[in-house]
């Protein structure tokens, strides 16, 4: 009975150490680096031959993929247009006798402007179905965090109301969870004056947890310093992206609480998702650029940097550092409705340069069988480039090839 069980114990032992053998595993990580030590342990994974017998060849579909042409692609970039899709095949030979394990990486993929660099992506769809967004693969030599804000713009117009219009008076907007019957205020925000409305408009910047508001003048939410409590259901468009105005009205309620009138602004200026923090290895660049109706609502955006011997940005918001050190990224919307400003800033670290490949992988430890007895054998990768902007979109790709 213990022989049995000593046997089994073996043979499931064999299976797993065939399974380790013999795996293929895919991934978009960087190969390791010759002067990290133990990162180049294979485990006994990959079966090298120095890429003797192995050669490649890269042909492209004129359909959606289900075909394919017999020509080497000499060129992988050019023009793509909108929801449309590139597809490839790399077909990989192995003329000799020995198994080997390759990876097959794209070089020097690049393209500019943010939209294009929000709507590129790489892809496979065989031996896994796996994709990356260029933003991804350009920022692989820098680490970043990106912030969803989760606020509300709100507005209000004092229409030359006695005691809301004064420049010198102080107007706040509260919020809550509940429901203007049992409030549970959290907290209150000063509106800021947006310049050159002559109705006096504020604006300020609420939690999308809030379900109700107040605005009131003067640091007192009683009486005619106030506006009624409001539920925010009553802001049937009320988003991320549409604002809502309050236009204080002269006659009051049986509170004595100012009227008030709210309609919905689309062209508000309100940021959705920024970069608050980022890292970038000299010699490399960094698209800190924000995509207009997806990272924010405004009518203009524009970048700036706090030191420009740190780093410079341009008018899409590609960061380029010039030496190491720390500095800030200024991101400025503008809106359409009532022009008002919107910034936020970005901590910017620049790091020394990386000695990293920047080549990407797109399948790595792809396992080639050897020759067979009719000739070499082929093992294909099918991937493609898509465009899911709403523009065309030019790119260049200056190689695939394969290594360890």
């Amino acid at each position: 009975m213990k022989k049995s069980k000593f046997a089994i114990v073996i043979a499931l032992g064999l299976v797993l150490c065939l399974l380790c053998g013999v795996t293929t595993t895919f991934s978009w990580f960087s190969r390791p680096r010759t002067e990290s030590g133990d990162s180049l342990r294979w485990s006994g994974q990959y079966k090298i031959s120095n890429g003797q017998n192995i050669s490649i060849k890269t042909v492209e579909s004129s359909d959606d993929g289900s075909t394919f042409g017999e020509n080497a692609v000499t060129n992988f970039g050019g023009s793509l247009e909108a929801g449309k899709r590139r597809y490839f095949c790399t077909e990989i030979s192995n003329s000799g006798n020995a198994e080997q394990n390759v990876s097959l990486f794209i070089k020097g993929l690049k393209t500019s402007g943010t939209a294009s660099a929000s709507g590129l992506y790489v892809g496979v769809n065989k031996p896994l179905k796996t994709y990356r967004a260029y933003n991804d693969i350009v920022g692989s030599n820098s680490t970043y965090t990106k912030t969803t804000l989760d606020k509300y713009r709100m507005y209000c117009e004092t229409n030359n109301v006695s005691s809301w219009k004064d420049s010198t008076t102080v107007i706040r907007i509260r919020y809550g969870t509940g429901s203007v019957s049992t409030p549970s205020w959290k907290g209150a925000v000063v509106m800021t004056y947006v310049k050159g409305t002559g109705n006096r408009v504020l604006c300020g910047d609420i939690p999308t947890s809030a379900t109700v508001i107040q605005v009131y003048a003067n640091n007192d939410p009683t009486g005619a310093n106030a506006t009624p409590y409001i539920s925010l259901s009553s802001c049937k468009e009320l988003s991320t992206k549409v604002a809502y105005d309050v236009k204080i009205l002269s006659d009051v309620d049986k509170l004595n609480n100012h009227r008030y009138e709210l309609w919905p602004i689309t062209e508000n200026a309100n940021f959705i998702n920024y970069y608050s923090i980022a890292n970038i290895s000299l010699g490399s660049t960094f698209n800190a650029g924000l995509v207009a109706g997806t990272d924010y609502i405004g009518n203009s955006i524009s970048y700036s940097s706090s030191s420009d011997s740190v780093f410079t940005v341009d008018k899409n918001g590609v960061i380029t550092p010039v030496a190491e050190g720390n500095a800030k990224l200024t991101t400025t919307i503008k809106g359409g409705a009532y022009g008002d400003t919107y910034s936020v800033t970005t901590k910017i670290s620049v790091t020394p340069a990386s000695t990293d490949p920047i080549d990407t992988p797109i399948v790595t430890n792809l396992e080639i069988k050897p020759k067979a007895t009719d000739g070499p054998t082929v093992s294909k990768v099918y991937w493609y480039i898509k465009n899911e902007s709403s523009s065309t979109i030019t790119y260049t790709l200056d190689d695939v090839y394969i290594s360890l």
